[in-house]
């Protein structure tokens, strides 16, 4: 029975609407107002203000409604683990990566570990951070790889940093911006530029700021869901692109150089984001141990020593 009452709080708490909410439970306003003073009287804690338009959520809330939401991520995850259980004979590693991860450090690892796993399925799934953390904490991934500087953590996750990334700007070795002695990031506004994008468009809650500040958004004039499409365009035209460290090598081959190393942007803390419980799993762990080694092979920045995996402590 309390489950259904936090399912309630949590619908008002999401419309700050005892109506909507009772529209969106499919339950009549008086069952859910009654359902809202019984979880109150439990908490012994008022969890809402009622106002003339709506509700407003208490501090004391707030709180629950955070234990609520991370209770839903946990119960999902779960049924996972379950599902993982019943059908044990079929095993799939599921992971989330971001753009560096994707074309910098997994397919080497992803040919070591299927080698040692010939018979795992393997699920890769690319995105930007933010939205393969939401999708990790709603138990879609084992674990996933991204910018780990910019998420907040959550109970029972561990957050590990692996390495720092920079993104530095690149060009047609023909074009015109080389003609020039000394470089600044003013004197690339003059020019168009060529971005990679996981869903082929910027939006507002999908802007990449560590490829490309705001200054420059307005001269996009190209946006690639291939990063070998968005080399090969850039290679043939004058459009400046904006790439990560790992890729710096695969751009030299197209033809691509590096307009200068004093502009390479700041920069940011990438890693692992995976759940405590799921080193219990040995294919899991191979895989965290093969793509530690990749990265140690294969980066060019510092990585941190094998005691010190956590990044802010968020473990």
């Amino acid at each position: 029975m309390l489950h259904r009452y936090l399912e309630h709080f949590q619908a008002v708490a999401e419309t700050s609407s005892v109506l909507r909410a009772a529209e969106k439970l499919h339950i009549s306003q008086p069952a859910l107002s009654r359902s809202l003073k019984i979880l109150e009287e439990i908490m012994d804690v008022p969890l809402f203000i009622r106002r003339n338009k709506g509700v407003e959520i208490t501090e004391y809330g707030k709180v629950l409604y955070k234990q609520v939401c991370s209770m839903g991520n946990e119960f999902r995850y779960a049924l996972q683990e379950i599902d993982y259980i019943k059908n044990k004979d079929i095993r799939q590693l599921r992971v989330g990566s971001g753009l560096v991860w994707q074309y910098g450090v997994l397919p080497n690892a992803v040919l070591q570990y299927s080698k040692e796993f010939p018979d795992m399925q393997m699920k890769i799934i690319t995105g930007y951070s933010q939205t393969l953390y939401e999708q990790f904490l709603e138990g879609h991934f084992d674990l996933i790889f991204c910018d780990i500087g910019s998420l907040k953590p959550s109970e029972g996750v561990v957050f590990e940093h692996l390495m720092n990334v920079f993104f530095s700007f690149f060009a047609s070795w023909r074009h015109p911006v080389f003609a020039k002695e000394s470089h600044s990031e003013m004197d690339l506004r003059l020019y168009d530029f060529a971005v990679f994008s996981h869903n082929n468009q910027i939006a507002e809650d999908a802007k990449d700021d560590h490829q490309i500040s705001a200054a420059f958004r307005t001269r996009i004039k190209y946006i690639s869901g291939s990063m070998i499409n968005l080399l090969e365009v850039v290679s043939a035209t004058e459009y400046i692109t904006s790439l990560p460290q790992f890729i710096h090598t695969i751009a030299e081959q197209f033809g691509l150089k590096e307009i200068h190393p004093d502009m390479r942007r700041a920069t940011f803390p990438s890693g692992v984001i995976y759940r405590k419980s799921a080193l219990e799993k040995d294919y899991i762990r191979r895989y965290l141990e093969i793509v530690r080694e990749s990265v140690q092979l294969g980066m060019e920045g510092p990585v941190l020593p094998a005691g010190d995996r956590t990044c802010g402590g968020y473990s």
